[in-house]
């Protein structure tokens, strides 16, 4: 007696070769965005700082 079910082989088939491409390109995408926002954030940090050290 198993203790699952078991899954025929054409679904099990199908279900391992899906494509799950645009989902990784929109997270791709996101961390991309996040990581150039946070390099111009951190630039204009570094600008505010360097600006009041000037004064």
């Amino acid at each position: 007696m198993t203790t699952h079910r078991a899954i025929p082989k054409h679904r099990a088939a199908s279900a391992a070769s899906a494509d799950f491409r645009p989902v990784e390109r929109g997270v791709n995408a996101v961390l991309f965005g996040a990581l150039v926002i946070g390099l111009v954030w951190l630039g204009s940090m570094v600008y505010t700082i360097a600006g009041w050290a000037m004064d």
